[in-house]
């Protein structure tokens, strides 16, 4: 058996709100010491945010944080500066951007990575959104590459991604996972 000396959960959430013009994002991290016989020092770190973001902008309309568990009686001073997250993009260049105005001694790394993940969530909740309310075409090709080229290996500017959008597959609009390869699509327009 292999002891466990560190566990780290996050938890994102890309979820409904009041106004059709944004959504919300909640965010859990907890640091455990699993191998801590005390349950009282076991948890490490348990910290929340809340995101609210601009559907039309995608913007953050609303930051903010709270500290349930912490290591220092002095981390939850930072708090209040999460805040400073609105109005930041969370298009492209969104992980720049975080860490010029939270990211080391201006703000808390394990707020700041909860951030962080929560950029990549929001896109992918920004995708599901449209899937489940029926709006699968939710954003033109052009759109969808200025949004997503260099996130990844797929999304390279020479990567199948592109192609993929170029032969006429959208996001969502087949519900097959993983996506058709470049070739599939080449072979069939049905799989787009």
């Amino acid at each position: 058996m292999t002891a466990v000396f560190h566990r780290r959960s996050l938890d994102i959430e890309v979820v409904e709100t009041a106004s059709a013009d944004e959504f919300g994002v909640l965010g859990h991290l907890r640091d455990e010491r699993p191998w801590q016989d005390d349950p009282m020092y076991r948890v490490l770190h348990d910290m929340r945010i809340e995101l609210r973001v601009d559907t039309t902008t995608m913007t953050i309309t609303s930051a903010t944080s709270q500290m349930d568990t912490f290591p220092h009686a002095e981390c939850p001073f930072v708090v209040d500066r999460f805040g400073d997250l609105v109005g930041l993009s969370v298009a492209r260049g969104y992980s720049r951007s975080l860490r010029s105005v939270f990211g080391g001694v201006t703000g808390c790394a394990h707020l700041y990575e909860l951030a962080r993940a929560a950029g990549s969530a929001i896109v992918q909740g920004t995708l599901s959104r449209g899937q489940a309310t029926g709006q699968r075409s939710m954003a033109d090709p052009e759109s969808i590459k200025r949004g997503l080229t260099g996130m990844c290996h797929i999304w390279d500017a020479d990567g199948p991604g592109p192609v993929k959008l170029d032969l006429g597959w959208r996001p969502g609009a087949v519900r097959e996972y993983p996506a058709p390869t470049v070739e599939r699509l080449r072979e069939s327009p049905r799989n787009r």
